[in-house]
């Protein structure tokens, strides 16, 4: 299916009342200010853009009323066809709910859902069994404004209207979701909240999608490794850096990796790659001064990172980015012994490699972005804060729904020789694929400060859970729409027994699973056909 961008922001600002230009308040429609069913929804953010499609194409009829949609930044503007809207760290759907059985009791009602991504898919497990706040995006007519530009990712072809709202507040999850199963979120994958324990009532869980993820290098270092490989007789000889195709796409060997997010590699030319070094890796020279600082439980630390030195952009303990590349790469909360992912700060002396720490996905972007431009970062969602000063190459992990366009000076990168595609995944040859999950009380639904409706609809929040969570073969599929890279088609696949391993468009059924003798999901066995 097609998506068709329309220009329709003179209508929908009519529907919408009092809508003007970037910077201006507004008066929200009933749906927001009076729902008859709100969720909150903490956690992964790898997955987050595709619940916010599937809040919006599933339970929301633009027949009923605008749909209102919000988000803390925006990252990317949907255009057209093919870019959706991104954002940081939150986003809230507001609207009139479907007329038809899927939504059971929340048919014809108003709904809002929030969504959190603050710490990643652990802030998607204990936090919800145990109803543990955490922040949520304010709605207020005062803390949000119209964007200026009005732009539409609907399955039907029509516009919706997006909004930036730039505070916060506490409130306990609903839901949450993981880019794996809550159990795995114990030990060091824990979330600051701690260990996940299943409740031994109250329970959902549910299995959703299974996403590719892959590693990312700074478009420098990914040029470089062409050239290299070029050399070593890797790629084509026609391959000239800069050349985005898979053909042309360069490959670092799984244990190069494990070996660099171990902290085993200090400086890019430590280890070669292929028989291969490399030397180009810094574009400006190693200036004066420290170009990283933060402060940890009141000790300045500070860094004077120097050219040459290994930059890594990875995410806070409690991500389900982190736990998925942790088990891939470490066998983590799989086996006894295994390798631990270098972390910051290793002490007041200066410390390689140059670690940075993020909560999300998008700010992961940012970390990766600041270390490739020389640009500054300081956020409390990253540690340590960059200063600027300094110009390196990075590596970091990202899901394959990141940087479609290509405009973050990243690039995804082979792994032992394998592109991070559908077709390669669904084929079985690329293996780091695994399965998102969603999960949530079936009762106890509270107001700890931000919710609007006094007494939470059970049966209202449970019906909208369920149609969130009930993604088919056609949504998956319309969202991966999004996600066609230059090097191929990714994004997400759903576990179906007898399917093909040959990818056609328009199917992303996939034979492969990560399941234990019971058909429970389970990270730690490799991939086997259901």
């Amino acid at each position: 299916m097609q998506f068709k961008h329309k220009a329709t922001f003179t209508a929908v600002a009519a529907a919408l009342g009092t809508v003007g230009t970037a910077g201006t308040a507004h008066a929200f429609l009933p749906w927001v200010t009076t729902p008859d069913s709100e969720v909150f929804i903490s956690g992964a953010s790898a997955p987050s853009n595709m619940q916010r499609e599937t809040v919006i194409n599933n339970l929301c009829d633009p027949g009923l009323g605008a749909i209102d949609v919000f988000v803390d930044v925006v990252k990317t503007a949907p255009v057209g066809t093919t870019v959706l809207l991104a954002h940081t760290e939150q986003w809230a759907v507001a609207c009139r709910a479907k007329n038809n059985t899927t939504l059971g009791a929340a048919a014809n009602t108003n709904i809002l859902v929030r969504k959190s991504d603050v710490n990643g898919s652990g802030n998607g497990t204990t936090p919800v069994a145990n109803a543990v706040p955490v922040n949520f995006m304010v709605l207020s007519a005062g803390g949000c404004a119209t964007s200026g530009t009005n732009g539409a990712f609907r399955l039907d072809g029509g516009n919706y209207t997006y909004r930036t709202c730039t505070t916060v507040a506490a409130q306990a999850p609903d839901a949450g979701t993981s880019d794996i199963e809550p159990a795995m979120f114990t030990g060091e994958l824990a979330p600051p909240s701690g260990d996940f324990v299943k409740p031994a009532s109250n329970w959902a869980e549910k299995d959703l999608a299974g996403l590719v993820f892959g590693v990312v290098v700074s478009t420098g270092m990914r040029n470089e490794l062409q050239t290299d490989q070029v050399a070593a007789g890797i790629l084509p000889a026609s391959c000239v850096a800069g050349n985005e195709t898979e053909a042309c796409m360069p490959s670092l060997p799984s244990s190069y990796v494990a070996s660099v997010f171990s902290g085993k590699v200090q400086d890019w030319d430590d280890m070669p790659i292929y028989g291969q070094s490399l030397t180009g890796a810094n574009a400006l020279p190693d200036p004066a001064g420290a170009d990283a600082s933060e402060t940890v439980n009141g000790t300045a630390y500070s860094y004077d990172w120097s050219a040459g030195d290994v930059n890594i952009c990875r995410r806070w303990t409690g991500s389900g980015t982190h736990a998925q590349h942790m088990v891939h790469y470490f066998d983590k909360n799989c086996e006894d012994g295994t390798s631990s992912m270098v972390g910051q700060p290793g002490g007041a002396s200066l410390f390689f490699p140059n670690v940075v720490e993020n909560s999300s996905s998008g700010n992961l972007d940012d970390c990766m972005t600041a270390i490739a431009n020389g640009t500054s970062l300081s956020s409390t969602s990253v540690t340590p804060n960059i200063n600027g000063s300094y110009t390196g190459w990075a590596i970091g992990y990202q899901s394959l729904e990141k940087n479609v366009t290509g405009s973050k000076p990243y690039r995804y990168v082979k792994i032992d020789g394998i592109a991070p595609t559908l077709k390669n995944a669904i084929s079985g040859d690329y293996p780091q694929v695994y399965y998102v999950t969603m999960q949530w009380r079936t009762t106890g639904y509270v107001n700890s400060g931000l919710r609007l409706d006094a007494t939470p609809n059970v049966a209202g929040i449970n019906a909208v859970l369920n149609a969130v969570s009930n993604l088919n073969t056609a949504s998956i599929e319309n969202i991966n729409d999004g996600f066609v890279y230059s090097f191929g088609r990714s994004g997400f696949v759903k576990p179906t027994a007898g399917a093909s391993t040959l990818y056609t468009v328009g199917t992303p059924n996939t034979p492969w699973a990560r399941r234990d003798a019971a058909n429970n999901p389970d990270s730690c066995k490799a991939l086997q056909k259901l």
